[in-house]
């Protein structure tokens, strides 16, 4: 294995992308992998980053299964958060649009 993938959703078309990075070394733990990332490079002066083998939340994987199973799970989180916050704007516009009608504002 030279290899461990990610999926992140693509914003310049609808849909996903898979992105190889290659493996620098291997610990007993985890691996190594190039990361070109420019506040990483910025601030570490490194282009790597260190993978865990074990870890719940992984930021790439062995194969593109579990790569792509973990995208899955990640945009099952991000859908309860927005979700969330939708919910608390909503509640929030209804008890501002409450205060200005008791107010006196009838533009609302």
């Amino acid at each position: 294995m030279n290899v461990l993938y990610r999926y992140d959703g693509c914003a310049n078309f609808d849909g996903f992308c898979c992105t190889e990075y290659k493996i620098l070394r291997e610990t007993e733990c985890g691996w190594w992998i190039k990361y070109d990332n420019n506040y990483i490079v910025a601030h570490n002066n490194k282009a790597e980053k260190w993978v865990s083998k074990s870890g719940k939340k992984r930021f790439c994987y062995p194969t593109k299964l579990e790569a792509l199973n973990s995208l899955y799970h990640r945009q099952n989180m991000r859908i309860k958060i927005l979700n969330s916050q939708l919910t608390i704007s909503h509640n929030l516009r209804s008890i501002c649009i409450n205060l200005l009608r008791k107010m006196g504002n009838e533009n609302v």
